[in-house]
């Protein structure tokens, strides 16, 4: 019998920077700032860096002067949030021509791929009544997923595979309930 292989070796790297910035103010008003940058070898020259921020605060309502009359609240935080990440887990060289062992050009190439960006924005609220006897939390969100790596169809007369475009968006969104009962006897 015939055998066959296939295979090829792969190296690339990353390089990361990450900051952070936490204020709390009476323990009443929370601010939280965020970046990180990436750069992959994935990519080529001018679209190897990404820059992704995030931001949150929380204001804890239950905190407050005026709340402290109302005995049955134990907890009341509202919270926001927004931030960036990215995606580099593609294929390693996209940014050239793919050949095969002929030395024949299979795929095209796409200098201008880039990061995939994931955009996620929340909205919640927690609490907590009667000595946290009833407690939860309810969450809105919205996460736009960007730049989306696809092949996108080209003319079979030009004979190649096409290239992975960032084309693609899916926007994910809903709300979230979580509600407890904790009672010791």
């Amino acid at each position: 019998g015939s055998q066959f292989a296939e295979g090829y070796p792969t190296k690339w790297g990353i390089n990361s920077f990450f900051g952070r910035v936490n204020y709390g103010f009476k323990d009443k008003y929370l601010f939280e700032a965020n970046i990180r940058t990436d750069g992959s070898s994935r990519f080529a020259k001018g679209h190897k860096w990404g820059v992704f921020p995030s931001f949150s605060a929380a204001w804890r309502i239950s905190e407050e002067g005026f709340m402290k009359n109302l005995g049955f609240v134990d907890n009341l935080k509202l919270r926001a949030s927004w931030g960036q990440t990215g995606n580099e887990r593609i294929d390693a060289f996209m940014y050239l021509p793919q050949y095969n062992t002929s030395n024949v050009v299979m795929k095209m190439a796409n200098p201008d791929v880039t990061w995939e960006t994931v955009e996620q924005t929340n909205i919640g609220l927690d609490f907590g009544f009667l000595n946290n006897t009833i407690y939860g939390e309810l969450d809105w969100y919205s996460k736009d997923t960007k730049d989306i790596l696809l092949a996108l169809g080209i003319p079979h007369f030009i004979g190649l595979d096409a290239p992975e475009q960032n084309a693609g968006v899916v926007r994910n969104s809903g709300v979230e309930a979580m509600v407890g009962f904790r009672k010791t006897f």
